[in-house]
C-alpha cells in the first residue's frame, strides 16, 4: 500500500537546533498530560542520539512552545493518540526532556499504511 507522509511543523525551529529522526514510527500507547509538561510513552526502546535513559517515552515542557504552537502540538497528539495513527517524533540530538525521556522538539511526521 502506498504510503503518506505528512510532516506536521508545530514550531518555529532554529535553523541551527540539531534533529534526531531516528526513532520508529508507532501508535501513542498512553499520554501523561500536565500543567508544565507532556510524557508521552510510544514503546519504542530507541534511546535517541542523546542517550537519554528512559528509552519508551519523549517528552516536552509546555513553556518550549509559543501558545498558538502549543495549541498544534496538543490537537496532534491528540488526534494520534485517539485514531492510533502511527507517528514519528522528532527529538532533540543532543538534550533530554523530563523525566530524562527523549526531549519532543515540536515536529511528528504522521504515516498512513
Amino acid at each position: 500500500m502506498k504510503k503518506f507522509l505528512m510532516i506536521l511543523l508545530a514550531t518555529l525551529t532554529l535553523p541551527t537546533l540539531a534533529t534526531d529522526w531516528g526513532g520508529k514510527s508507532a501508535p501513542i500507547e498512553i499520554m501523561y498530560v500536565y500543567p508544565t509538561r507532556v510524557i508521552v510513552v510510544q514503546g519504542d526502546n530507541y534511546a535517541g542520539t542523546a542517550n537519554c535513559e528512559n528509552n519508551n517515552k519523549w517528552s516536552f515542557e509546555w513553556n518550549s512552545f509559543d501558545e498558538k504552537t502549543a495549541e498544534r502540538v496538543y490537537s496532534a497528539l491528540l488526534t494520534a493518540y485517539t485514531s492510533k495513527a502511527p507517528i514519528r517524533p522528532i527529538f532533540h540530538a543532543t538534550e533530554c526532556g523530563p523525566e530524562n525521556a527523549k526531549k519532543f522538539i515540536g515536529s511528528i511526521v504522521f504515516e498512513r499504511h
